[in-house]
């Protein structure tokens, strides 16, 4: 849990208070699985707005330098002025690990 407060690109001061819970568990020497959530709320300009997202990952190593990671995350926005707004993301990504020698 944390407050900072910054400038904005429009020269406002903005607050953000936040909170974030997070949890990893590694199943077996070749798989694992994460999940995260966080809370945000937003002032800015007399502007309030709230954050939340969730999410889920799943990774599994498929070789020896390769992995392949399968990930869902949901998104939230809550403010006085636009009303609420979701988002629902999926995402598989493949990573080969590797060293470049000069």
């Amino acid at each position: 849990a944390g407050q900072t407060t910054s400038p904005t690109v429009l020269g406002n001061l903005q607050t953000v208070r936040s909170v974030r819970l997070a949890i990893n568990r590694k199943i077996n020497h070749m798989s694992s699985i994460s999940a995260a959530s966080q809370y945000s709320q937003n002032e800015s300009a007399g502007t309030t707005y709230d954050l939340f997202s969730t999410s889920l990952r799943y990774t599994r190593r498929l070789a020896r330098h390769t992995n392949a990671t399968l990930s869902y995350t949901f998104q939230n926005r809550n403010d006085d002025f636009a009303g609420s707004a979701q988002a629902n993301t999926v995402t598989l990504a493949l990573t080969h690990d590797m060293t470049l020698l000069p």
